[in-house]
């Protein structure tokens, strides 16, 4: 397990302007591009359910991430290793902190269900004993990474995808697309690096910035939008 503090700010642009914003990215000097043989990202969501209005615990963001060569319209969660990540936000300060454990993706779910707490989590965590945390949804998108000197990293995530675990825990359908790509800063704690760099590369792709919580209620919406309509394979 590790720890990983960084500023994080988010930025969005309509779909249609991801391939301008990604040439955009390419072209600026001081940025290097990073590619890696699995460009999709998987990320599974917990939450307390419908009882609830499908919460996290506050100021939690708890995810089961993996990573794949294509995009897909069913996401399965198997006992193949998943990157389970629990961040914890200050929204005070700005700075937000990661822990992050290898794990199975079956382990994991019965982990937050509250059926084998192995790692003593669910306690450290405040999540009560009587309550279980359940992946009500998920996103996949197509990421793409470049990096700075200064340590920044940004991400660029377009074909933004919602699915939904209806049919039971394990197993997730698409129902639905953001309409919106992500560009997102990644500074760490300790960098020096300014808000020029920043502002000079947010004018150029011509993104908006948003709230940290952006994606997560747009997420959440689609849950709620969606959870009593079947979802289509």
């Amino acid at each position: 397990m590790n720890d990983l503090e960084r500023f994080e700010h988010r930025y969005f642009c309509d779909s249609s302007s991801s391939d301008s914003v990604e040439k955009t990215l390419n072209s600026f000097e001081i940025l290097t591009r990073i590619s890696y043989p699995l460009p999709v990202t998987e990320t599974i969501y917990f939450t307390y359910g419908a009882k609830a209005g499908y919460e996290a615990p506050t100021g939690l963001t708890i995810r089961l991430r993996r990573y794949a060569s294509e995009l897909s319209d069913i996401m399965e969660i198997t006992g193949d290793t998943f990157l389970l990540e629990i961040k914890t936000d200050n929204r005070a300060s700005g700075i937000s902190v990661k822990e992050r454990i290898s794990i199975s993706g079956v382990d994991a779910i019965k982990l937050f269900a509250g059926i084998d707490d192995r790692f003593s989590l669910r306690q450290r965590l405040g999540i009560g004993s009587n309550r279980q945390l359940l992946p009500t949804g998920a996103m996949q998108s197509y990421r793409c990474h470049w990096i700075h000197q200064s340590g920044l990293r940004l991400t660029f995530d377009k074909d933004i995808r919602f699915f939904l675990f209806k049919e039971n825990l394990y197993v997730a359908r698409m129902v639905a697309t953001l309409g919106e790509a992500k560009l997102e800063f990644k500074f760490p704690k300790a960098s020096e690096c300014g808000s020029i760099l920043e502002e000079s590369i947010v004018a150029a792709c011509g993104c908006t910035k948003r709230p940290p919580n952006y994606l997560g209620r747009k997420a959440r919406g689609c849950v709620q939008m969606h959870m009593g309509k079947r979802a289509e394979c």
